[in-house]
């Protein structure tokens, strides 16, 4: 009965080891990825107005053994972000064709309504969603990054005196001129 338990306890012992090696073998072989996200603001002047246009990066990073492949990056502030297009004009996903390499993209955000509305800063992240042969990846979230925006100047307040000033200047401008059209006639 002695030998009987020791027999099953070996074996359970093996299958544990044979378990735990199969599940480190897995996760060698799966892919490693990372997201960063950096941004700047620009601000242009677009028709007589100032427009405030935030652009950013993503460098998307296989830090993995294994190829792996982008199916989409998605900005929580702008959504989707544009991957490749092929010569027929369709998004193809970016791969890696070599471990330890990396993609960028680009996206841009219109922040001019943000500082109209006396916002102090935009704080967003990215993730990138994809897959390793037939795997689906585990989504890969960025950094947060925090662009602060400008403070609009506040339109003057205009007093009363200097109202009643230019309401003065007004009239007087109108009485010169009415009574010059009246020695005209």
């Amino acid at each position: 009965m002695k030998k009987v338990f020791l027999s099953m306890l070996v074996l359970v012992f093996m299958l544990s080891l044979v378990l735990i090696a199969n599940v480190h073998s897995v996760s060698a072989d799966y892919a490693d990825w990372s997201i960063v996200k950096s941004g700047s603001l620009s601000v242009e002047q677009q028709g007589g107005s100032t427009v405030y246009i935030i652009h950013y990066t993503y460098t998307v990073t296989n830090k993995g053994a294994t190829d792996i492949v982008i199916d989409s990056i998605t900005d929580d502030k702008i959504g989707p972000i544009a991957l490749p297009l092929d010569e027929a004009g369709r998004t193809i996903p970016g791969s890696f064709g070599e471990p330890y390499s990396s993609l960028t993209f680009t996206g841009t955000y219109d922040a001019t309504m943000d500082v109209q509305n006396g916002v102090v800063s935009v704080c967003n992240t990215a993730t990138a969603e994809g897959h390793s042969g037939t795997n689906k990846l585990t989504p890969a979230d960025s950094n947060e990054v925090c662009i602060p925006l400008p403070p609009i100047p506040p339109v003057p307040e205009l007093s009363s005196s200097l109202l009643l000033g230019l309401g003065v200047l007004g009239l007087t401008g109108f009485v010169v001129i009415k009574r010059k059209e009246l020695k005209l006639s």
